[in-house]
């Protein structure tokens, strides 16, 4: 038996991914100054709305085509990337989910997590 059917199915929702394909560029604020998605550059502490950078991929042979978002976030005054998705465009389902350090977090998911991504896009579309 593959270890791959242990992995529980994750699917955004079409308004999810329809907003992220939408809103391809969102930079990061921290204490409300933008600042661009680059890891690496220097931010000021306090509070902070996740940015993210949204790529389509084309999957090979033109058989699912995917959407990319990495989110950024400020760590220790320091932007950096908090979690990297890969979801298929023609189903929503996310097919990778990496965290710090490229640690695989999409066997560890569940619905709240599924929820707070949810959640967000929904803040967005009210106050971007």
């Amino acid at each position: 038996m593959s270890w791959k059917k242990h992995i529980p199915s994750h699917h955004l929702s079409k308004t999810a991914t329809d907003f992220f394909k939408n809103n391809s560029y969102v930079p990061l604020r921290v204490n409300g100054k933008e600042y661009k998605n680059e890891v690496g550059i220097s931010t000021t502490g306090g509070w902070y709305k996740n940015g993210w950078i949204v790529k389509i991929i084309a999957g090979k042979e033109g058989k699912h085509d995917y959407m990319q978002i990495n989110f950024y976030t400020s760590v220790k005054h320091i932007v950096d990337i908090e979690e990297k998705l890969l979801i298929r465009m023609t189903d929503g389902k996310i097919v990778k989910r990496l965290g710090w350090n490229d640690v695989n977090l999409l066997y560890m998911m569940n619905e709240y997590d599924l929820q707070q991504i949810e959640d967000m896009v929904e803040r967005r579309m009210i106050d971007p």
